[in-house]
């Protein structure tokens, strides 16, 4: 290796690299070798030139219409590589069927509900340090057209609340004879933004084979 400006000689063999970039990133051989006997020995060593973390893009405050899909893109680089995670209202993301975070860092959300809106934040991390950005996901309803201006970011912002779920009778029908009874202690657990569970036990009085059930639901305000 030459020496210039960037890299000098220091003492009886020290290499100085000045402003050290990630051009300077790499394996570094020295070699000794004896003036009386040309017997030589070597020894590598790497050098790696942290990088600080910085966003080639960040996430920005967007509208989307119920039942589409929408990625909120995000895209940090630095020495050594984050990691990226996403947050809803202060809360960790579980990617999976709906939300998808892709191998550059930006997050899918796939067939958008209301309870979809929130801030959402980007955190990079790679242990020496982290990074973050938060954006305002909207959700507006279907056939509404999305507005032109972009809201403006608020950390002021809670959680949407779980939607609550009450059984109630099925609609009246026809008389068709003798019908099953209702069915006993039905109740909803594990309610979730995008689904719940729902038990119950066989009706007290069957009158005859009973084939299926039908499940009427309706949202409390919807």
């Amino acid at each position: 290796m030459g020496t210039d400006e960037h890299y000098s000689l220091v003492g009886q063999g020290s290499l100085r690299i000045k402003q050290v970039g990630e051009i300077d990133t790499g394996l570094y051989r020295v070699l000794a070798t004896s003036q009386s006997d040309d017997t030589s020995i070597n020894h590598i060593v790497k050098v790696t030139a942290l990088v600080p973390l910085k966003f080639n893009i960040k996430p920005s405050n967007t509208y989307i219409n119920v039942g589409d899909d929408v990625t909120l893109e995000c895209n940090v680089y630095g020495i050594p590589g984050p990691t990226i995670e996403w947050y809803k209202d202060g809360e960790a993301l579980e990617t999976g069927d709906f939300y998808n975070v892709s191998p550059t860092g930006s997050l899918t959300i796939q067939n958008v509900i209301t309870e979809d809106a929130g801030i959402y934040q980007c955190v990079a991390d790679n242990t020496l340090e982290n990074l973050q950005a938060l954006a305002q996901l909207i959700v507006v309803r279907e056939g509404i057209a999305i507005p032109t201006r972009l809201p403006e970011t608020s950390a002021a912002k809670t959680a949407a609340p779980v939607p609550q779920i009450t059984t109630t009778s099925p609609p009246d029908r026809p008389d068709l004879g003798p019908v099953p009874s209702e069915p006993r202690f039905v109740t909803a657990s594990d309610v979730q933004a995008r689904s719940f569970k729902l038990t119950w036990m066989e009706p007290s009085q069957l009158n005859g084979d009973l084939n299926n059930y039908r499940i009427y639901l309706k949202w409390n305000g919807g």
